[in-house]
């Protein structure tokens, strides 16, 4: 089997349910689709079961009771028969090359251990016109480079739209599940973590040829939201991170930094508040 995708999932059936049919569509035809049920309620199993009937790519149902995001992807690493692993987030929808796209970067360079891809909006409504080009990110919205390019440190991809060659996660382990989100915990920090371990043998890439469209609700398209998840969120992320190793303090604090310093930005941007600028000396 040459890939495996794999959509981790807790509570959005209706959103599985597109995630699986984008693959419907796919240019390549050597996948297996895993579908991992981090401890759902709701219809996930029987979604998955009517989308298994109408596909011809093998489709595996896994339930993981055991909550977290890291717990979960390690499932479907653990279950995969792929040489490599693509994660699309369950409320993501897959763009019809967005598998050939990542296998062919992967082929071009046994040296490329992770590739990420583009990630467009698909807004509940309107775009936030408070909502700087700079500041995208904070909604998960990547678009890194017009080109095919290697991503350097502390860039990485998001976990909405990135694959990892199987070598290198037999390198490396898998996901530390003592980081990354579980209910409301808002530490993330797993997967800077892991493409950090990776790049000690590995590049990561970044292609904006496999795109996915990236749902973003309505609920989250205010200032408060944005302050609340990510500047907030940030430092809570950076006090919680003191009991870790050094190397996971250093990353996790590259990230909550960055992440709070644009939630910052952008709601003084928003606000209309002058942007702080650097002393001079």
């Amino acid at each position: 089997m040459k890939a495996t995708v794999a959509i981790c999932t807790h509570n959005r059936a209706a959103d599985l349910r597109e995630a699986l049919l984008s693959l419907l569509k796919q240019r390549f035809d050597a996948f297996e689709a895993i579908v991992v049920d981090n401890g759902s309620t709701d219809s996930t199993a029987q979604t998955v079961q009517e989308i298994e009937r109408m596909v011809s790519f093998p489709v595996r149902y896994i339930y993981e009771a055991r909550l977290g995001l890291s717990v979960a992807r390690n499932r479907a690493i653990r279950e995969s028969q792929g040489e490599y692993v693509l994660f699309l987030d369950d409320d993501a929808v897959a763009s019809e090359d967005w598998i050939a796209g990542i296998v062919a970067l992967f082929e071009r360079d046994e040296r490329i251990g992770v590739v990420g891809g583009k990630i467009e909006p698909a807004w509940e409504g309107e775009a936030p016109a408070w909502l700087a080009p700079e500041n995208r990110t904070l909604y998960t919205i990547l678009d890194y480079s017009e080109d095919i390019v290697e991503m350097k440190r502390p860039h990485i991809p998001f976990g909405a739209n990135v694959a990892f060659r199987r070598s290198a996660l037999d390198m490396a382990a898998l996901f530390r599940e003592d980081l990354g989100r579980v209910g409301s915990n808002l530490l993330s920090s797993e997967e800077g973590e892991l493409i950090d371990r990776i790049r000690t043998r590995y590049s990561v890439y970044y292609t904006p040829h496999a795109s996915v469209l990236h749902k973003i609700p309505r609920s989250r398209i205010s200032r408060k939201w944005l302050l609340e998840t990510h500047l907030l969120a940030g430092r809570q992320q950076r006090g919680q991170l003191g009991a870790q190793d050094a190397r996971v303090r250093e990353v996790g604090r590259e990230a909550a930094d960055h992440r709070a310093a644009l939630a910052a930005g952008a709601i003084r941007q928003a606000a209309g508040i002058p942007q702080r600028q650097p002393d001079r000396l």
